[in-house]
């Protein structure tokens, strides 16, 4: 077990509120802080003296650094943290280390995304603020498959949680990988503002060949729709959402489906909202490229809007994860609790302060 030594300071961190239906096991779970002063106070090496770890045990936690902007009297900053287990009942608690001199953020920021070795997640884009204040990103891929985008006319634009890519007639291109081969079971998710809900606006598409076979993850006419095509291009699996979203609106958007099951279902706002399950023939398992924000095959089907944290992971996520993956972001401060800032030479060895405050979304 490592010894966290060296750091000044450290605050609880606390699931209090929106706790999952079920317990997770090393769930990536969004860290935010709001213009807090405490980081600017007693952090060192611009943020990159920081380490997490479960309360009541000195093992660091895998973080995913994704935004960090000094403004001087305070810091905003975004983490995704692995989290071990987020208990259904019990409270969950952290506790993060600031303060080291010549101390450096965790090393492999990919391994957030591995689940322990899982690696379910074959691609996580953040589309929009990793490297914000050193250039522009665009789909950079943060797990150890680098399944990175080629960037065609997004801008940076206000996301869910930090900042996320405007599409219009634009599009980021996914070159192939094996990694995103379908197989028996996939989820996509991701945080969708249409502009309209007019017609079909491809969110994530995989041109599944040969012609125009597909998986396709959209909306249409603002409905949720995830499908799964058969070798012959006819349909093999399709779910479409019974609830348009609202033009304007950011909305958590999630698909799932397990061919062993079979089933195929589609989520808005971290809750079931259609299912079917559909099988002829032979599932296509092919692979070209995959696209965010268009049509793969043709200049078609372009979404008009602002997606952001757009993830696709080779498991069918259950219905507990997807709420608390849509909890954590839209109802944070009704989620998570954060402490006191306290002096690291007062920590008790288990439990902490819960002092009053609390961490904003980027907004």
């Amino acid at each position: 077990m490592a010894n966290l030594t060296g750091y000044t300071h450290y605050q609880i961190i606390s699931v209090t509120g929106n706790k999952p239906a079920a317990p997770q096991a090393w769930f990536p779970m969004l860290v935010a802080f709001d213009a807090d002063a405490g980081l600017t106070d007693h952090t060192q090496n611009a943020g990159l003296d920081i380490a997490f770890c479960v309360n009541g045990d000195d093992t660091e936690l895998p973080y995913d650094r994704i935004f960090w902007v000094d403004f001087g009297a305070t810091v905003t900053a975004l983490f995704w943290v692995r989290v071990p287990s987020i208990a259904s009942v019990a409270d969950t608690d952290l506790r993060m280390h600031i303060g080291k001199a010549a101390g450096t953020a965790y090393a492999t920021p990919s391994d957030t995304w591995n689940e322990n070795g899982a690696n379910n997640f074959k691609a996580v884009w953040p589309l929009g603020d990793v490297g914000w204040a050193g250039g522009a990103p665009e789909a950079l891929d943060r797990t150890i498959y680098g399944n990175d985008g080629t960037n065609t006319g997004t801008v940076v634009a206000l996301g869910s949680v930090g900042r996320g890519r405007d599409f219009s007639l634009d599009f980021i291109t996914i070159p192939f990988d094996a990694s995103l081969v379908t197989g028996p079971a996939w989820t996509v998710s991701g945080w969708v503002k249409p502009d309209t809900i007019v017609g079909v606006d491809r969110i994530f598409n995989r041109l599944l060949g040969p012609g125009d076979h597909e998986m396709t993850f959209e909306l249409e006419d603002g409905d949720i729709q995830y499908a799964v095509t058969q070798a012959d291009g006819a349909s093999y699996m399709v779910a479409s959402g019974g609830t348009a979203l609202t033009a304007g609106v950011f909305e958590h958007v999630a698909g799932v489906f397990n061919d062993a099951t079979p089933d195929i279902r589609v989520y808005k706002g971290g809750v079931p909202d259609g299912n079917s399950a559909v099988q002829v023939g032979v599932r296509n398992t092919n692979l070209s490229t995959s696209m965010i924000g268009r049509r793969n095959d043709a200049a078609a089907n372009y979404f008009d809007g602002v997606i952001d944290e757009l993830r696709v992971a080779a498991t069918d996520r259950s219905a507990a994860w997807i709420l608390f993956e849509y909890d954590n972001i839209a109802d944070y401060a009704g989620t998570v609790t954060h402490g006191a800032w306290e002096s690291a030479f007062t920590r008790p060895k288990v439990g902490g302060s819960l002092a009053a405050g609390r961490a904003g979304l980027v907004r």
